[in-house]
């Protein structure tokens, strides 16, 4: 090992003075370009215009305001598709219908079982014919013209009635109950949106047998927007529930806007030392996407509305940084 550094130390003391000024400076000039602070890759980026008026910019992601996938409730063949991929639908309309052949059949059934009355009315007219039994033995007891012995066995009867009506009344409701299930299950034989919103995937094709459980539709609302942030700590308090910020995405088709803000966290993650933030922004024709890489303004929340041109330049600023810190990156 001794011999080893003797034998670098040599080789290092030969070479030229500028060969070794030259190897400093472009190590210090790598560490530079890929140090974290200047990389592009953290959350927030702090711009100062010429009044050194700093700006904080907040990293986030446009998101659906809801998504939903929609499944069938039973196996059944697949017998209409009214809607593609891309579709914009209503709330309450018929997207796809399965095949009712057999629930239809079923809820005729029970239909039919729960208008029936005739065990209701069996066990109605056995009740009373018990009642009046008991009363005649109690009248003939009275007179020593009935034993205790038939007294009793006609009170049992009565009660015995008595149950049996009940029994009748409850499953007569039971039956009522079953028919509304088998119709509920014919309705959703045919799928419907749960709200307004955008198609973003069909699953499956007509004449194509879907599972019970089975995802066939997705939908998600693009009307309001959500925008996720994590936000670094030295913003508690600065961020509140019902303020208006500056948003606007890094691709610069799309123009700034303002977004609500609609909670704020009290929890900060302890890995990250970052608190949530959800914002909410209008989106109507859905002209912002979801998924969109956005930056927030949350330096200026409070001046939005009296300084917009001037927060605007900054994001342009920010958004120029970074992109030659990007290009200064790649070779």
């Amino acid at each position: 090992m001794r011999s080893q550094l003797l034998g670098l130390k040599g080789v290092m003391e030969k070479a030229s003075r500028h060969t070794r000024i030259f190897a400093i400076i472009a190590y210090g000039l790598s560490l530079w370009l890929w140090s974290p602070s200047t990389s592009g890759q953290t959350a927030s980026a702090n711009v100062e215009d010429d009044d050194q008026d700093p700006v904080a910019f907040i990293s986030g992601i446009t998101k659906a305001h809801r998504k939903a996938v929609l499944a069938a409730v039973q196996t059944a063949r697949i017998v209409q598709l009214k809607v593609e991929e891309g579709d914009s639908v209503e709330a309450g309309q018929v997207l796809a219908v399965l095949d009712d052949g057999v629930q239809q059949i079923l809820a005729a059934m029970a239909k039919t079982k729960s208008e029936s009355t005739a065990e209701l009315d069996i066990a109605q007219v056995s009740l009373e014919q018990a009642e009046r039994d008991l009363e005649r033995i109690r009248r003939l007891s009275g007179g020593d013209y009935a034993t205790d012995k038939e007294l009793q066995d006609a009170a049992t009867e009565a009660l015995l009635a008595r149950l049996e009506y009940k029994k009748a009344q409850s499953e007569h409701a039971t039956d009522i109950s079953e028919f509304m299930h088998q119709e509920l299950l014919l309705e959703r034989m045919r799928i419907r949106a749960p709200f307004s919103g955008y198609l973003t995937h069909v699953a499956k094709e007509i004449g194509e047998t879907i599972e019970a459980g089975e995802s066939l539709l997705t939908i998600v609302q693009l009307d309001p927007l959500l925008v996720s942030l994590d936000c670094p700590l030295e913003w508690a308090g600065k961020v509140t529930e019902n303020q208006q910020i500056s948003i606007r995405p890094v691709d610069t088709r799309w123009e700034a806007r303002h977004g609500e803000v609609i909670f704020a966290s009290r929890v900060a993650d302890p890995a990250s030392q970052t608190f949530r933030v959800m914002l909410e922004v209008n989106n109507h024709q859905g002209a912002w996407m979801g998924g969109l890489r956005v930056l927030v303004d949350v330096g200026h929340a409070s001046d939005l509305e009296a300084d917009q041109p001037k927060i605007a330049g900054r994001l342009e600023a920010n958004l120029s940084n970074q992109q030659q810190l990007t290009q200064a990156k790649d070779p």
